[in-house]
């Protein structure tokens, strides 16, 4: 294993722990966006829940390239009773630099955000990294949607991990690590198997697009961007 897989799975497993709205640490959490979110596509901005297999999503990395597959999975007010981390993640309008998000931005809690400034320069000697939304929670306009009645989180896979564009956001597309392979359904595991037979093996781990830093360090770069009051992307 290589010290990149080595970190995929460590963040991985930092962030399933506990988080500050619930105690029970027992369930993984899948990375999606919520149906509604807009995509950059090669025909433009496309809501997710139109996106079909075979469609080109523009990349940062890559230019145009084409969803290999995509799910959904549906929860409901009685889910969220029974583990409030399924709750989704609202960011605001705005909140992360100009114009970004250009609308609401809804995501599930461990969907990756792409941060770029000199605080990430400074703190991880690197450009880009990724955090995920709950780890954002302490900045202005980022909020759990406590009142969220149903949501239907979409999955978006790629042959390779891909930062793509969501309400003209950098975010994380599905990254098939061990932990991903446990959050969702024996059907669509065996869909995306079928995709990505390579998968099969249980300690396959993909290449992630960019670092993800683990729990503790995202956490005191949420706390130096409000301490200096600086917006977190800086494109």
């Amino acid at each position: 294993m290589t010290q990149g897989q080595a970190d995929v799975i460590a963040a991985d497993i930092a962030d399933v722990d506990v988080d500050l709205w619930v105690t029970n640490d027992t369930i993984i959490m899948p990375v999606c966006l919520a149906a509604g979110t807009r995509v950059l596509t090669t025909r433009g901005e496309r809501a997710i829940e139109n996106l079909a297999v075979g469609d080109l999503v523009v990349t940062a990395d890559r230019g145009a390239v084409p969803i290999r597959w995509i799910g959904s999975s549906t929860y409901l007010a009685r889910d969220f009773a029974v583990d409030p981390r399924h709750l989704p993640i609202r960011i605001k309008a705005g909140c992360l630099g100009n114009d970004v998000p250009s609308r609401d931005l809804v995501v599930s809690p461990q969907h990756r955000i792409l941060l770029a400034s000199k605080v990430v320069e400074r703190m991880f000697a690197n450009d880009e990294i990724l955090v995920p939304a709950k780890r954002l929670l302490g900045l202005p306009g980022v909020e759990v949607m406590r009142s969220c009645r149903e949501v239907i989180y979409m999955h978006l896979l790629f042959d390779e991990h891909e930062v793509f564009f969501a309400e003209h956001t950098p975010v994380e597309s599905l990254l098939m690590g061990p932990m991903a392979m446990r959050s969702f359904s024996r059907e669509q595991v065996e869909e995306i198997k079928a995709v990505f037979p390579e998968l099969v093996g249980a300690d396959t781990v993909p290449a992630s697009a960019r670092p993800m830093p683990q729990a503790g360090r995202a956490n005191r770069l949420v706390k130096r961007y409000l301490k200096n009051e600086m917006q977190p992307l800086e494109l």
